[in-house]
């Protein structure tokens, strides 16, 4: 107020050209007097602002080109995330080309479709049929390339060694499984019986022919295995099979001889129809649909120290791991076995391990190492695959089970004898499904006959035998623990008896004698051990 004062004195002493002037500057000097007070905020028109959103890294949407899985292209010859058709074209190649080379499946065509009886003997050239021929099959093996591969892994899993160099083959035992569940070999066919079926697997491992000798073709997977099957030659025997089977009525109903008609309805009514879902199995298929999305990303990051110290532990610092090294990390951890009720055996884990490997060119080559073995992204996928095969109930779930589903005394004790035989039977089947030349003779399971003084709580076993054989009488467990007398101290439950006519050796190892007079002795390991301890638990658990 005295700042206000003293302008206006000076004002009204100065010189002034009007008294509307004067006024004028009165007025400003109050105007920024009022404006100055602390209290006091001058009104001001509100202006409406438009902000662009910022992008905050790590929240821009999920794509799988800017994913963590596409570093596995670096991995593997596709240089891709998925098994391009490139190199699956290029795969067939290699091993057609190794058919072709060997010479053995072109004389089956021309042996199966050029008749000389029909050119009254004259000396023809042959050779432009057949190739004909070669190619349309080639065409229609291309055609199922994918069945062929997935069902070869499938096969191939089911031998027992567990060794790099046997990974990707098959043995005879395993053809002949393969047939049989395909319903291709028949005792009643005239072309295609089981025995049939074996001359078809020697032919394909037959000797080098001068084709593949000139051409460098005889590598040393193929020539140091001769009781192996690789994927070409299991190609080869899928066209040999087709040919036994299917050609001669084939040619009748088209009149002209046709060997890849005969391919195409061997897949069509007798392999496809036939395979389990297991064994046509795309691996593309699960990394498309299941394992390429950003929650597993997130997962596969919030565990990435652990899974890359276990890939080099188990790879004992390499770049690769092998058969062993994965089911030696699934026995760690305790994933095998059914008597673990994971519902993972071997056959499984193999299964696995070979449909999360990226595809090779050509196994038996260069990267022979490479195909033998996972990588870490295909490490990754095949730990993937495993989850999805054992999924384990979360603890809300179990919870939410136990309360709507009490458990009772009779469920616990049929799960309890179920897991002592699921036991029993992982500890024999090693031995039971060898079948390799040479190996000792085993007793399986179904050679055993169980009396009537066995412990009454067998009948909740999972024994395929003991209905039919007991007259499909089904006994409570539970009435049948109350009445029975406790057994003396010192009492063991009885043997099971042989059907067969023939013993083997208990525990103390002793020598038999055979219906046939053969002198056998058994080790301590053999089934029928294996049986008297397992009745042995049942009566102490009963007890």
């Amino acid at each position: 107020a005295e700042a206000a004062q003293l302008c206006l004195k000076k004002l009204e002493g100065g010189r002034s050209s009007s008294d509307k002037q004067v006024v004028d500057q009165f007025n400003t000097r109050v105007r920024l007097l009022r404006a100055s007070r602390s209290f006091y905020h001058a009104p001001e028109a509100e202006k409406q602002q438009v902000t662009r959103a910022s992008l905050v890294p790590g929240q821009s949407p999920w794509s799988l080109e800017h994913s963590l899985f596409q570093q596995r292209a670096k991995e593997n010859e596709a240089r891709d995330i998925f098994d391009t058709v490139e190199v699956l074209d290029a795969q067939f190649e290699v091993d057609w080309q190794r058919i072709c080379q060997k010479g053995g499946l072109e004389q089956a065509v021309a042996a199966a479709t050029v008749n000389p009886a029909a050119h009254n003997g004259e000396a023809i050239n042959r050779q432009p049929e057949v190739n004909l021929q070669l190619g349309q099959v080639r065409h229609e093996l291309r055609k199922h390339i994918h069945t062929v591969r997935s069902c070869f892994i499938f096969f191939a899993a089911l031998a027992p060694t567990h060794r790099s160099h046997e990974l990707m083959a098959m043995r005879m035992q395993d053809f002949r499984e393969f047939t049989h569940c395909c319903n291709i070999s028949d005792p009643r066919s005239p072309s295609c019986t089981p025995a049939d079926v074996e001359s078809i697997f020697k032919a394909s491992k037959g000797p080098a022919g001068p084709n593949e000798v000139q051409h460098g073709m005889l590598l040393k997977g193929m020539a140091t295995q001769p009781h192996l099957l690789h994927r070409s030659e299991f190609m080869e025997c899928i066209v040999r099979l087709a040919i036994a089977k299917h050609f001669k009525a084939t040619h009748a109903a088209e009149g002209q001889p046709s060997v890849a008609a005969a391919v195409a309805r061997l897949f069509e009514e007798d392999i496809e129809p036939n395979l389990s879902p297991t064994a046509k199995v795309d691996a593309n298929a699960f990394r498309q649909d299941r394992l390429y999305s950003e929650d597993m990303e997130v997962c596969i990051r919030s565990h990435w120290t652990l899974l890359e110290t276990a890939f080099k532990v188990y790879s004992a610092g390499g770049d690769v791991l092998s058969i062993e090294s994965w089911l030696a990390l699934l026995a760690a951890g305790a994933l095998l076995g059914r008597a673990n009720h994971t519902g993972i055996d071997k056959h499984a884990a193999k299964v696995v391990f070979m449909l999360s490997q990226a595809s090779v060119v050509d196994k038996l080559g260069a990267h022979q190492n490479r195909a033998e073995g996972l990588k870490f992204y295909d490490f990754v996928e095949a730990l993937a695959r495993l989850s999805e095969i054992l999924c384990p109930p979360t603890s809300e779930e179990l919870s939410s089970l136990f309360q709507s589903q009490p458990p009772t005394l009779q469920s616990l004790s049929a799960e309890a004898s179920d897991h002592l035989w699921l036991t029993l039977m992982d500890e024999t089947s090693s031995g039971s499904r060898s079948g390799e030349p040479g190996s000792a003779s085993t007793t399986s399971i179904a050679d055993t006959e169980v009396t009537s003084t066995m412990p009454p709580l067998l009948g909740q076993c999972s024994d395929p035998c003991a209905a039919s054989k007991s007259g499909g009488a089904e006994a409570s467990a539970l009435p049948q623990l109350k009445e029975q007398p406790k057994p003396a101290a010192g009492m063991e439950s009885p043997l099971p008896t042989l059907h067969n006519g023939s013993n083997t050796t208990n525990s103390s190892g002793s020598n038999t004698i055979n219906s046939n007079g053969s002198n056998t002795t058994h080790s301590s390991g053999h089934a029928s051990s294996r049986v008297h301890i397992f009745f042995r638990s049942l009566l102490q658990w009963q007890q």
